[in-house]
């Protein structure tokens, strides 16, 4: 019986950590679509890069090693 239990816990704990993983990657998928439409503007001229990396939170310096 408390092997059955022990089971039922690690299940519980392994279905809990690829939750967390899946949400994870949803959340940098997203971050990295949203720096990707920054960089589109910089591109098109339409945000200096001062703007863009201001509206994302970053130093210009962390804003073109990610725009790379």
């Amino acid at each position: 019986m408390g092997g059955q239990v022990i089971m039922t816990k690690a299940k519980e704990i392994l279905n809990s950590g690829i939750e967390q993983g899946i949400e994870q990657g949803i959340e940098q998928g997203i971050e990295q679509g949203r720096i990707q439409m920054i960089v589109d503007l910089v591109n098109d001229e339409v945000l200096s890069i001062e703007e863009a990396a201001a509206r994302v939170g970053l130093t210009v310096e962390e804003f073109k090693k990610r725009a790379e």
